[in-house]
């Protein structure tokens, strides 16, 4: 008797289950093994398949795992079927879980066994997913969304302000057209709602302060209804004065059965008070004549978190008569340099990090100024590179920091071929360091808590 394989590893067959208290779709998960084994060989001998479930933000743990079905008794197609309510998962495919966990008085099913027992490379992400992205903890997390499909839905590509503007004005329009779901009912003008959230979305920015927002959500006065063609509808409303930063905005409309809207958020960035970015030209730093050396510019940022656009390096002075170079290094490994003598201006240099050489010995003096999207300078940021003629590979550095009588020791003398020693402070320090040296040993007063840069140089002579 002839069979049909299905095409896609791990795809899905949906049908709808009727309910009057609650919406659900019947999904079938369905696994070609001789498709799974081509992007992971570990399932070319396999005894069993299981699938992990889990809603998103769920731990999917081992011991939830569902065995999937031998289709036609010969392990080439594996299938599990179940009902979910409306949501978002994630799942992943696992084979012979039985045999991991063989103890019978603790087999796959107990939750108290170790879930790391289970080999990383053995799970398996859907290539062929019912939703884009990774949704769970880790990257062979694929995504599931379950929505009742009778739900109207916004358009994405309807929504306003376009999610790439920066707003710069006291007042935005916002709205959004939605087109009725699959049942065809029509929109209910009475029922559309615009909501905005007042504080910035959690963790999106980095800061110190990891507190949940306490502002909540807004709903904007004055929604208006416009009816469109094909049912459709767009609701619009003023969000007066907006705060500075990015916000949530959320659209809901219902249908004339009270059915609302499928999830639908975008976002909004407010930037009225374009504060201009901080340059930071990173630590000094040290090399030898005629050798690239990088500096480090990537720690510069811009308060409004709208971007920085540009980094433009120069060279402030260097030692008389050196000729010196900023460069980087692009995308297809080409130098792109720009070269000049004495203490003129280098032409701009592209990106944070780039690469800089000096011909003579001394200390050269770097600056980098750099500029938002909108167009704000920073102020001039500068770094010392210090360059020596040479080097030797005879003289190995060996540095041991310790504290001893209220001071801080700096102890290179377990150095290899060294006889002297240089100790920098960083000019970057919160408070200044002064060393006193005795050969190879150097001691400053213990300064006040905190994390502090010192530049030792070793020689032999």
């Amino acid at each position: 008797m002839s069979r049909r394989l299905p095409l896609a590893c791990g795809a899905l067959l949906i049908a709808a289950v009727a309910s009057a208290q609650e919406y659900r779709q019947h999904l079938v998960f369905r696994l070609v093994r001789a498709e799974a084994a081509s992007a992971n060989s570990r399932y070319n001998n396999v005894e069993k398949i299981f699938v992990m479930l889990d809603a998103r933000g769920g731990r999917n743990a081992v011991c939830q795992a569902h065995e999937m079905r031998d289709l036609y008794g010969d392990k080439s197609v594996f299938e599990w079927e179940t009902d979910l309510a409306e949501g978002d998962y994630f799942y992943v495919f696992v084979p012979d879980l039985h045999r991991i966990y063989q103890d019978p008085a603790h087999p796959y099913t107990d939750c108290t066994n170790n879930p790391d027992q289970v080999p990383e490379g053995d799970y398996a992400r859907d290539p062929h997913p019912r939703a884009p992205g990774t949704c769970g903890p880790y990257s062979t997390d694929s995504c599931l969304v379950v929505v009742n499909p009778d739900r109207p839905t916004f358009r994405v590509d309807s929504f306003a302000p376009n999610a790439a503007t920066i707003v710069s004005t006291a007042s935005v329009a916002v709205q959004g057209t939605a087109a009725p779901g699959a049942s065809g009912r029509p929109l209910d003008p009475a029922s559309g709602s615009i909501e905005v959230e007042l504080d910035q979305p959690y963790a999106v920015f980095y800061s110190a302060d990891l507190h949940p927002p306490t502002l909540g959500w807004q709903s904007l006065p004055g929604v208006q209804f416009t009816a469109g063609s094909g049912n459709t509808g767009t609701i619009a409303a003023t969000w007066s004065n907006p705060p500075e930063g990015l916000h949530r905005v959320r659209l809901k409309l219902r249908n004339q059965d009270g059915l609302e809207s499928a999830s639908f958020v975008n976002y909004v960035f407010v930037n009225r008070d374009n504060q201009p970015p901080i340059a930071d030209a990173g630590p000094m730093r040290f090399g030898v004549v005629n050798q690239p050396i990088t500096v480090d510019g990537s720690d510069s940022y811009d308060p409004d978190m709208i971007g920085i656009a540009s980094y433009d390096w120069r060279v402030i002075s260097a030692p008389g008569g050196a000729s010196h170079g900023i460069y980087f290094v692009n995308e297809e490994g080409n130098d792109a340099q720009a070269t000049c003598t004495g203490a003129a201006v280098v032409p701009l240099a592209s990106g944070p990090v780039p690469r800089f050489w000096g011909s003579a010995a001394g200390t050269y003096l770097l600056g980098l100024t750099v500029r938002d999207t909108q167009g704000a300078a920073s102020g001039e940021s500068t770094v010392e590179v210090r360059l020596a003629a040479s080097y030797s590979e005879a003289v190995r550095p060996r540095l041991i920091v310790d504290e001893e009588n209220g001071q801080i020791v700096v102890d290179a003398s377990l150095s290899t071929g060294a006889t002297s020693m240089t100790l920098i402070p960083d000019p970057r320090n919160a408070v200044a360091l002064n060393f006193n040296l005795s050969g190879l040993v150097g001691t400053a007063a213990m300064p006040s808590d905190g994390v502090y840069l010192v530049h030792a140089l070793v020689g032999s002579g």
